[in-house]
């Protein structure tokens, strides 16, 4: 009877038994499927066990497995790199930490996981993303392994990049339609790319409506002249070649309406320092603002600008921790120092002060030069300021009063100081809070 029963329980062992090994089979099939290792280790990193997709992401070092190896070591051999990014250190460095020092405080400390992204090369010189996620499993330590091929890497950033520089067009076009100079922008082909309010209505008399609000980009530059002479049109025409051609900026006037105006063309410049098309600005001929007049109109850009600057430094930080000191990814970020280097020449050039606060901060972060001029500060001094700093207290608590009814209604909205007239809008991001405000003084 005795016999029995130890017999028995020895079949239930060994069926448990079989029935653990075929969920370790399962267990191992859904890890490959997944294409994840895991690797249980010592406190010294000592290799104890091993599952998963092993062969894939350790191909190099498989064999350092079978002898209990230092996981350390496998690591620096499989990326051939000894720097790592971490979440949890808010002062990681752009070239990274040290690897080996990001595991002594981890060990050392009570955090109960900690996720290390590093960046490798394999034998083939193909870049890849290495994420590691430990876990304290009672006095050793378990590891989970993926690999982030290179081409996903790149399209993550590009994504990324496609989806914040359309958002900055996006505010670029909104901004400039609110300012009272005309802007338009043209390729190499003379093909309108962009036009704004106020230059379609210098164009397009007022009687004209259906033209005004008729697709205009696409169109050729000497398609839009309603009242023009051929002669005309053809000086035109060569003042915009003559910009292309020197890489200068060409100014001519125009008389419309009995009206002199002034057209100022800037040469667009690419990341390659290379003439893409043009700029051109359109204002009255007659100054802008005097010694006795408020200011008005241009402000709105200047934020712009540092926000945009702002949108660039967050991507490059963002491809600093993907790539980790990669200087091949961080070169996407050309495309953003183009456009703002493009936006800084218009906003310079603009006659209107323009300056751009921070929300909800308010303290300025950009203005534009005709604003050093009128206020008789430098870029630099102004930086981190509020209204308080600059103005009296009677303009600022307006401007104040102002900036709340423009964050709450996020339209454009007028300010009249005893000593001021400005207008100002808010700029909201892609989720529409608000990120800034743009002041225009006249």
């Amino acid at each position: 009877m005795q016999h029995d029963r130890e017999q028995k329980y020895k079949d239930e062992i060994a069926e448990l038994k079989r029935k653990v090994l075929i969920l370790e089979d399962k267990c191992n099939e859904v890890l490959q499927n997944t294409e994840m290792a895991i690797v249980e280790t010592r406190a010294d990193m000592r290799i104890i066990n091993a599952e998963g997709a092993i062969d894939l992401i350790f191909e190099e070092a498989i064999d350092d497995f079978e002898r209990g190896e230092n996981l350390l070591k496998v690591i620096y051999k499989i990326t051939h790199n000894t720097k790592a990014t971490s979440k949890e250190l808010p002062t990681s460095t752009e070239q990274g930490d040290s690897i080996e020092e990001l595991i002594n405080k981890f060990v050392e400390g009570t955090l109960e996981e900690k996720l290390i992204r590093i960046v490798g090369e394999k034998e083939s010189g193909e870049l890849f993303l290495l994420t590691w996620k430990i876990k304290r499993l009672g006095k050793n330590f378990k590891s989970f392994f993926k690999i982030i091929p290179t081409n996903q890497i790149i399209k993550s950033a590009q994504d990324k990049h496609i989806e914040e520089i359309n958002e900055m067009r996006k505010l670029v076009r909104d901004t400039l339609n609110i300012v009272e100079e005309g802007v338009f922008v043209l390729n190499m082909k003379n093909e309108i790319e962009f036009m704004n309010n106020s230059a379609k209505r210098f164009f397009f008399s007022s009687n004209i409506n259906l033209l005004k609000s008729a697709p205009i980009e696409g169109r050729l530059y000497s398609e839009i002249f309603i009242n023009e002479s051929v002669d005309e049109i053809k000086h035109r025409i060569e003042q915009n070649a003559r910009c292309i051609s020197s890489k200068k900026p060409v100014k001519y006037t125009v008389k419309n309406n009995d009206q002199q105006f002034e057209f100022t063309i800037f040469p667009n410049f690419n990341h390659k320092k290379e003439v893409i098309g043009t700029i051109t600005i359109i204002k009255d001929d007659a100054p802008i603002f005097s010694s006795n007049s408020p200011k008005d109109e241009i402000e709105n850009l200047s934020k712009a600008l540092k926000y945009y600057s702002q949108i660039a430094k967050q991507s490059e930080a963002r491809l600093a921790e993907l790539e980790n000191n990669q200087k091949w990814l961080m070169n996407k970020n050309t495309e953003y120092q183009s456009l703002i280097r493009s936006l800084s020449t218009f906003l310079d050039n603009i006659p209107a002060p323009i300056a751009i606060l921070s929300l909800p901060a308010r303290k300025y972060e950009y203005v534009n030069n005709s604003f050093v001029q009128k206020f008789s500060i430098s870029k630099e001094q102004i930086k981190g300021k509020t209204d308080e700093d600059v103005f009296s207290s009677e303009d600022a608590d307006i401007f104040d009063t102002k900036t709340i009814e423009a964050i709450e209604t996020k339209e454009i909205v007028k300010v009249s100081t005893p000593n001021f007239y400005a207008k100002q809008v808010v700029l909201v991001n892609s989720s529409n809070k608000p990120t800034n405000i743009i002041r225009i003084f006249l």
